[in-house]
C-alpha cells in the first residue's frame, strides 16, 4: 500500500500514493485542483513525515506558502492577506505554523520559465540531500519542454515526469488542464445536474499523458452552498491495474482553500430539483389550488 494522501476513501480506492507513479489531477478552472494538490502535499509532509517539493509555476513562493498555512489553520486566506484576523485566527495560525515547522519539510520552488529538465536535476539533488518522497507540479502545461508544437511538448514533458518518478522512486503529482471540449461537456452536465464520465483523452495536450499516468483524477463540481462550501466529485478516470471510480465526494471550503472529508452530503440538499421533478411539483401545487377553490 502507498503513502496516505490524507483522504481516507481516496486512499482506499487508489491504494495510496505509490512510489514511481505519476498522478494527474485535472479540472475546469476554479474547481480547486491546485488547492487539492497542496492539501495532499501538506498531509504527506505532516502526517506521513515525508519531505515534499512543490514546483509552483502559477503562484509565487509567498502565495503558495500563504495558501498552505491558511488551509492547514482553516483561516480565511483573504482575511490573512488583509491582516483582518481575530485573536482565535492568530492562535490557529500559530498552531498550524508549528505543525508545518515540525513536518518532514515542504520545499517550494517558483522559478519562472522552469524546464522539465531543470526539475529533473533539482529532484535528483533534493532526493540525495532531503530524501524527497513527493513532487507536486502546478501545473504541467506551464512547463517548458522540447517540441515544435503543443502536442510534442506535452508528450516530452509527460515522459520526463514519469522518468523522474521512476528513477528517484518518488510520487509525482501534476495538475493538468482539460481539453476545451471536455470542459464544456462537464460544465453543461453540472448545469443540468447530470453526471459526465471523463477519460484520459479528456486531458489537454497529448494522449501520452493517459499512457504515462498511473492514475488520473478529475475534480468536478456537484453543488455549492451559502456558507462557501462546494461539493466536489473526485472521478478516478484511470488507475493502473485497478478499476475506475466515478462518485467520490469531498467538500471544498473556498475561503480557506481546504478540502475536507466529513460525509456531510446532507449539507447540499438545497440543490434545485431536476426539471421533471420541478414540473411535477408545480402540477401538484396547481391541483391543491383547484381543490381549495372548489371547497370555497
Amino acid at each position: 500500500r502507498g503513502t496516505t494522501s490524507g483522504f481516507i476513501d481516496l486512499d482506499y480506492m487508489i491504494s495510496g500514493l505509490k512510489k514511481t507513479e505519476l498522478l494527474l489531477l485535472a479540472a475546469r478552472p476554479a474547481m480547486g485542483k491546485s488547492a487539492f494538490a497542496l492539501n495532499i502535499a501538506t498531509n504527506v509532509a505532516i502526517k506521513s513525515k515525508i519531505p515534499v517539493v512543490i514546483f509552483s509555476l502559477e503562484m509565487s513562493k509567498e502565495q503558495c506558502a500563504h495558501r498552505i498555512l491558511c488551509s492547514q489553520a482553516m483561516v480565511d486566506s483573504r482575511k490573512f492577506e488583509n491582516g483582518n484576523l481575530e485573536d482565535s485566527d492568530w492562535e490557529k495560525i500559530a498552531f498550524a505554523s508549528g505543525e508545518i515547522s515540525n513536518s518532514a519539510g515542504i520545499f517550494i520552488d517558483d522559478t519562472p520559465g522552469i524546464t522539465v529538465g531543470e526539475i529533473r536535476a533539482k529532484c535528483r539533488k533534493l532526493k540525495l540531500e532531503k530524501n524527497i518522497g513527493l513532487v507536486v507540479i502546478d501545473y504541467l502545461q506551464l512547463l517548458n519542454g522540447k517540441g515544435s508544437n503543443e502536442t510534442e511538448r506535452v508528450t516530452y514533458i509527460s515522459k520526463k515526469l514519469k522518468q523522474i518518478a521512476k528513477e528517484n522512486e518518488m510520487v509525482v503529482i501534476a495538475t493538468v488542464q482539460m481539453s476545451t471540449e471536455a470542459k464544456k461537456e462537464a460544465q453543461n452536465a453540472n448545469r443540468n445536474q447530470k453526471s459526465y464520465k471523463l477519460y484520459g483523452t479528456s486531458l489537454k495536450g497529448s494522449s501520452q499523458l493517459d499512457q504515462d499516468a498511473g492514475a488520473i483524477i478529475f475534480l468536478t463540481k456537484k453543488a455549492d452552498d451559502p456558507s462557501m462550501f462546494r461539493l466536489i466529485n473526485l472521478q478516478i478516470a484511470k488507475q493502473r491495474n485497478f478499476t475506475t471510480y466515478e462518485d467520490l465526494e469531498v467538500e471544498f471550503h473556498l475561503p480557506t482553500q481546504s478540502f475536507l472529508y466529513r460525509r456531510m452530503v446532507e449539507r447540499f440538499n438545497y440543490v434545485k430539483p431536476k426539471k421533471k421533478e420541478a414540473e411535477e411539483v408545480k402540477k401538484d401545487e396547481a391541483k391543491v389550488i383547484v381543490e381549495q377553490q372548489k371547497i370555497l
